[in-house]
């Protein structure tokens, strides 16, 4: 074999090796697969002794990856009689008496749920009362950024709340929008390097075979050739 067929199976070694790594790698990551949740808790209006509350709680999938096994835990210190609940997806239930646990299974990337629970507060509150209400989401994926995975929402009975300053939704909705963009440029960009890497490989192979055929066919005609050729 000459000096040139040497040379470029070796650099067609290193191809396959290459190519290999990176097809290795790719299920490695995916086995390692995290998301962010953020969850959302809020009622409307405040409600006083004996009234009816609703609370709203929202989960959503900020990214990369689906998330599985997604569980939510509210809890409140006013106890809810006649406790109702209606979920986009899943089931709730309470446990215990001040606390109700939702189960919304698999959110998928830049997805939601929501649930709403309504019920009526107890009687015994007075005026000046605080009520916590918290609620915090959990999954079987990995989570990310976890500061946004807990809310609460919390006020006096009575005693009418400072309002909150207004955020716009055009922000976060951009943000959304790069990450989204981000992401599909990244599964591209991988896809692409392992698409190289084959047809760089096959075209390198393709030359020695057909390098090797024309040797092959010149040493049957009797034609030699130096290294040099």
């Amino acid at each position: 074999m000459s000096a040139r067929v040497r040379l470029i199976a070796a650099i067609l070694g290193v191809l396959v090796a290459s190519t290999s790594a990176v097809l290795i790698a790719a299920p490695a990551q995916a086995a390692s697969k995290s998301t962010d949740l953020s969850v959302t808790l809020t009622n409307a209006p405040d409600a006083g002794p004996g009234e009816k509350i609703t609370y709203t709680i929202v989960v959503h999938n900020n990214g990369g990856h689906a998330a599985r096994q997604v569980r939510i835990v509210f809890k409140t210190t006013a106890a809810l009689r006649q406790l109702k609940h209606k979920t986009s997806k899943g089931y709730c239930y309470r446990s215990p008496k001040k606390s109700i646990t939702c189960l919304f299974g698999t959110i998928k990337i830049y997805k939601s749920a929501s649930v709403k629970l309504t019920g009526v507060m107890p009687t015994k509150l007075k005026k000046g009362d605080p009520v916590t209400n918290t609620v915090t989401v959990t999954s079987s994926t990995k989570l990310i950024k976890r500061a946004n995975d807990k809310a609460s929402d919390n006020y006096q009975i009575g005693i009418p709340r400072v309002p909150k300053p207004v955020v716009s939704a055009s922000a976060p909705n951009k943000i959304q929008e790069f990450n989204t963009a981000t992401q599909k440029v990244f599964n591209l960009s991988q896809g692409a390097v392992v698409a190289t890497w084959v047809v760089l490989g096959a075209a390198v192979l393709w030359f020695i075979i057909g390098l090797t055929w024309r040797h092959r066919s010149r040493a049957r005609r009797g034609i030699s050739y130096t290294d040099d050729y």
